[in-house]
């Protein structure tokens, strides 16, 4: 038996594995660039750039879907073993992550458009600012990460977390609730 694959298999799987990590790298600015609309939305009241959130929901959709597509057919064709099945498994998990990330802008687009954020208090905003500023950076970080395959900046990306949690559960617990309370569209 001859373990060594034909140059043009390994140079046909080299550029599958670049095309699927360009898919996942256009995904991730995708969703990026929700998360940054999001922000925008709520600190300027902007309900046409919430609604084009929710609109464009589909592309997110859409691009996990022809990720998911592009790795099993690779898995299929290539049957993968170690890094390279490796790098596949993360194609797939950090997809679905991007995935509900922008579900979740939707939900929050979902929200922009029935609460009035005009009458925001500066301290709420300040605190969602810096959220979403936290949040893109993770975000840029983990991409960074993937597309480098940077196992340290991926772990400290990873121990950013607490500080976002931190920021949201101020948010959620001290903030949002008489916001919401005082804000309501009947």
């Amino acid at each position: 038996m001859n373990d060594k694959l034909p140059r043009h298999s390994v140079a046909q799987f080299d550029k599958e594995i670049k095309e699927l990590k360009d898919l996942v790298l256009r995904m991730a600015g995708a969703v990026e660039q929700r998360v940054a609309s999001v922000v925008e939305a709520i600190s300027e009241s902007n309900s046409e750039r919430a609604q084009w959130i929710i609109d464009s929901d589909s592309e997110i959709n859409n691009l996990e879907r022809e990720v998911d597509e592009m790795c099993v057919g690779i898995m299929a064709r290539r049957q993968p073993v170690a890094i390279d099945l490796r790098l596949i498994i993360t194609a797939l998990k950090l997809t679905t992550d991007l995935e509900r990330i922008g579900d979740e802008t939707q939900r929050i687009a979902r929200v922009i458009k029935k609460l009035n954020f005009s009458t925001t208090p500066e301290e709420m905003k300040q605190t969602l600012r810096e959220l979403g500023s936290r949040v893109i950076s993770m975000l840029r970080d983990a991409i960074d990460s993937y597309a480098r395959n940077d196992v340290e900046l991926s772990t400290r990306t990873r121990k950013q977390d607490k500080y976002a949690d931190q920021h949201y559960k101020t948010l959620l617990e001290d903030q949002l609730p008489d916001f919401i309370r005082n804000n309501i569209h009947h």
